[in-house]
């Protein structure tokens, strides 16, 4: 009973442990077990593969950036004469020139939305960039959501552009409270769905048909891409619904960034991909066509503060050979990586066909009950100290397999030790450990609280009558005091003193109390000691017995001879051991006992 008890209990507590871990987790940054999850998958980011790379460019990649920095903005010969709008003249010099190199896709992260008159007489820079995307053919430019009272909205690109682009995408990501881990595929946009940004580049540079992927994602209410993970690209159903409203405007996945930040700066530690300042573009395409041939190519700013953003390699040193290999300073870590960048890690991700893969539902809540079963079984049978043993292994070992699971091998500081079918699997951390905590700080409570309060009572009520081994005994399993009795084979103990009344007669009653007190005392420690039950005390007389089935002590099967018995006459005052030696005789000899039947 007492078994089938504890286990109900721990089940419970199993169960209340693994439903509190996942409520805290999905209250999100209220309790903080998101961002601790969020912060160790960050961690496993940085090691990525393409993350160590010993020098700049050395990962193959068909995407390349061009990136509009401070040297070129700036310059006071060939510089910009204006920053905003971006020299319309200059983006066009652009397209021409990675068109001309080969380049396969050009994704412009400029904003087209209207033109400017004033500045097009000055440099003609709305005609000569319109000519130039007509030419190329292979340009796709950006466009945001707006939120309207309708719903979100992508607003348009001014159509004189529009005309010439081979694609429109949503440059919309996921917003972020201080690091930027999500990408976007699908927008919606009315009751319709638009391209991301990263998707139409994909898209055109497979040669693959826009806006057939779009109805297929509207009729099976997923986006449908190679590799991505069954319970990622999800549509809601609400989206079609002409009230949609307020439920979301955005078809998220989590970013594998597949290196650190890359930057035009020569002392700058070496980035991921392959990273060119715009004003050196127009001499790199002419004289190093290879650079641009066949790539999908990004132009964006590489200096602008509003469009910088933190990401899992925000702060990131990298390895000793990288740094070495750049010339830079020792420890200098990585910084921001601007917008233009996230959407060549999303794109990559497309590319690639290798995503972040969470964990499925089933096997994430088995996880979890793995863990708490553990940390609290161990503490339930083995004690509070054994439990915290049980729980620290099942803390770490998560830790170690989460770990494998993203690098898709498991390793040792020796060496590999064998490949799992995939890499970059996201099993979670968070979530697990603080169930195994719970499961443990609940065992404890309960065997502390509960059980403790029920063993304090059967101590307290026993303590002063059988052995501490016999009262430890029937503590750890109270159906020995079943009710109803049960029939044992006992070895009963009969002892008083001789002489009794006589010595009561002659000595004073403060003196005989005294004596008696002492006497039992004595008795009783000795019963004890032995490994019996105290039954009463009867005037002088003392009655006990011993169970062999509790006891387990060969002298509660049959008394000892005489001349091994033990003496217990210590206590006995010497005045009364001369005037009454029967009485000290009674106290040295052996209990008389015979066995009986109850």
């Amino acid at each position: 009973m007492k078994k089938l008890r504890r286990l109900l209990a721990l089940a419970l507590i199993v169960v209340g442990a693994v439903a509190l871990a996942s409520l805290l987790e999905a209250a999100g940054g209220l309790t903080g077990v998101q961002a601790f999850e969020d912060f160790t998958l960050d961690l496993r980011q940085q090691t990525t593969p393409e993350s160590f790379q010993e020098g700049r460019g050395e990962r193959q990649s068909e995407v390349a950036l061009v990136l509009f920095d401070e040297f070129t903005v700036l310059d006071t010969i060939d510089g910009w004469d204006w920053i905003s709008p971006f020299p319309r003249a200059h983006l066009a010099e652009l397209i021409d020139a990675l068109s001309d190199a080969g380049a396969r896709t050009i994704g412009v992260d400029v904003f087209l939305d209207r033109l400017f008159p004033g500045l097009n007489e000055i440099d003609r820079g709305d005609e000569l960039l319109r000519d130039a995307m007509e030419r190329a053919g292979n340009v796709i430019l950006v466009t945001p959501v707006e939120q309207t009272d309708a719903g979100p909205v992508m607003s348009p690109v001014h159509p004189y552009f529009a005309a010439v682009a081979a694609g429109i995408g949503s440059a919309e990501l996921p917003s972020s409270f201080e690091t930027f881990r999500d990408g976007t595929l699908l927008v919606r946009s009315g009751t319709g769905l638009e391209p991301s940004f990263a998707l139409a580049m994909y898209a055109h540079a497979r040669r693959l048909d826009l806006d057939s992927i779009l109805r297929d994602a509207e009729r099976t209410r997923r986006v449908a891409l190679p590799g991505l993970p069954e319970q990622v690209g999800r549509i809601p159903d609400a989206w079609f619904d002409a009230d949609a409203g307020a439920v979301g405007s955005i078809v998220p996945f989590r970013i594998r960034y597949v290196g650190p930040p890359s930057g035009v700066d020569a002392d700058a530690p070496p980035g991921t991909f392959q990273a060119s300042a715009s004003g050196t573009v127009p001499d790199l395409a002419l004289f190093l066509p290879d650079l641009f041939r066949d790539k999908i190519v990004l132009l964006g700013t590489g200096f602008h503060a509003e469009d910088r953003f933190r990401t899992p390699f925000f702060s990131y040193r990298p390895t000793v050979a990288a740094r070495n290999s750049a010339g830079t300073v020792e420890g200098e870590p990585y910084g921001w990586m601007y917008g233009v960048e996230i959407h060549a890690n999303a794109l990559q991700n497309i590319l690639d066909g290798e995503y972040v893969k969470p964990m499925g539902g089933g096997g994430r809540l088995l996880l979890l009950v793995l863990v708490a079963l553990l940390s609290g079984g161990v503490a339930f049978w083995q004690g509070a100290g054994w439990g915290a043993v049980a729980a620290l292994f099942a803390g770490t070992a998560t830790w170690v397999y989460a770990w494998w699971a993203w690098a898709g091998v498991a390793y040792v500081p020796g060496g590999e030790l064998f490949a799992f079918d995939a890499r970059f699997a996201w099993i979670p951390v968070g979530a697990p450990i603080l169930a195994g905590i719970l499961s443990y700080v609940g065992s404890v409570a309960y065997v502390a609280v509960v059980e403790g309060r029920e063993k304090r009572f059967i101590k307290g009520a026993f303590g002063k009558h059988v052995s501490p081994e016999l009262v430890d005994q029937i503590a750890e399993n109270p159906a020995l005091l079943e009710l109803g009795g049960e029939k044992r084979p006992l070895s009963l103990l009969f002892s008083d003193l001789a002489g009794f009344t006589t010595l009561s007669e002659n000595m004073d009653p403060e003196d005989l109390l005294s004596l008696l007190n002492e006497y039992l005392d004595d008795m009783t420690h000795i019963v004890l000691e032995e490994g019996g039950f105290l039954d009463k005390y009867i005037g002088d007389a003392i009655m006990a017995f011993w169970t062999r089935q509790l006891s387990g002590r060969r002298r509660a099967e049959s008394p000892a001879p005489a001349s091994k018995a033990p003496r217990h006459d210590r206590a006995t005052p010497s005045s009364y051991r001369n005037a009454h030696p029967r009485a000290c005789a009674a106290r040295r000899a052996p209990p008389h006992t015979h066995p009986a039947q109850y």
